[in-house]
């Protein structure tokens, strides 16, 4: 997929440091993803009180879903929303192990998160 983006930080926003509060991205076409949860192949729940094991499988599922529109980490937005806090430090491990979501997505000015 081509990715036309313009990371901005404007003037009278308070300062963003490491990462953009506006994103303007002109593309010709755009792909919503659904919400992941941990599901395998066949609808079984992988890593049943693991987060860090859901977190990996949610992962593996979005690569999936990319792959099948013909995009790459290069083209994606994460957000996570997480109820219950005490589990982020295995989310952020998930994360980083799959090196190649977070170096290549907005490689110049990483999200907050990536702190």
């Amino acid at each position: 997929m081509k990715r036309d983006v313009q990371l901005l930080r404007p003037e009278g926003v308070g300062g963003a440091s490491g990462y953009s509060y506006v994103a303007d991205v002109r593309a010709g076409r755009l792909v919503y993803i659904a919400g992941q949860v941990a599901l395998d192949t066949t609808g079984a729940v992988v890593g049943v009180g693991d987060i860090g094991a859901q977190t990996q499988q949610c992962f593996r599922n979005i690569e999936q879903a990319l792959a099948a529109v013909g995009g790459t980490a290069r083209d994606i937005k994460l957000n996570y929303y997480v109820v219950d806090v005490s589990g982020l430090p295995a989310i952020r491990s998930a994360r980083d192990s799959r090196a190649h979501i977070v170096r290549t997505t907005l490689p110049d000015c990483p999200p907050s998160a990536m702190r």
